[in-house]
């Protein structure tokens, strides 16, 4: 949601600087979070690296899809091109859907 423009205005952040602030949270004795394998966290991250500039909701969507379907070694099925895309990049096995 922090790069989401419709949400944070002009205090919009890129991934990059959502991610500090993540981190940051993490650090914080008052907030606990249920964590998924250790290996998504990792994978997630990676699939973030591309889009780390922007200030997308919809890539960060995407590479999370495409995180999970990589540690579930799995083939992913979508309708969305740019997610088909993301998955080409990364040599993931994808079906598009038309």
């Amino acid at each position: 949601m922090l790069t989401t423009t419709a949400i944070t205005g002009k205090e919009v952040l890129t991934v990059g600087e959502a991610w500090k602030v993540y981190d940051r949270w993490l650090e914080d004795s008052r907030v606990g979070l249920r964590q998924e394998s250790p290996e998504l966290n990792i994978t997630f991250r990676a699939a973030t690296r591309s889009v780390s500039r922007l200030s997308s909701p919809k890539a960060i969507g995407d590479c999370y899809l495409l995180a999970v379907s990589q540690v579930a070694e799995a083939t992913l099925v979508t309708f969305d091109r740019g997610l088909a895309s993301a998955c080409k990049k990364a040599s993931h096995p994808f079906v598009l859907l038309e």
